[in-house]
């Protein structure tokens, strides 16, 4: 559970990266939607992956994911 939380939450990380990148580079208005669309697809996926480990995981994989960068 922990993991594919990670990998979701880093697949919704360059989502919205890609799509910051094209709106900050817009040359066209269908470039400006493809940005806006990837954007709030990964902050949709982003939002998700946490929602889903909240309510489906167990509370040692919650408070892993927490604390995933410090306890080591």
């Amino acid at each position: 559970m922990l993991a594919s939380t990670v990998m979701w939450s880093i697949i919704a990380g360059v989502l919205m990266i890609i799509g910051i990148l094209m709106i900050r580079e817009v040359e066209s208005k269908f470039i400006l939607a493809i940005g806006v669309l990837l954007f709030i697809t990964g902050l949709g996926i982003g939002i998700w992956a946490q929602i889903n480990l909240y309510v489906n995981g167990t509370t040692e994989d919650l408070a892993k994911y927490l604390f995933w960068f410090g306890g080591r």
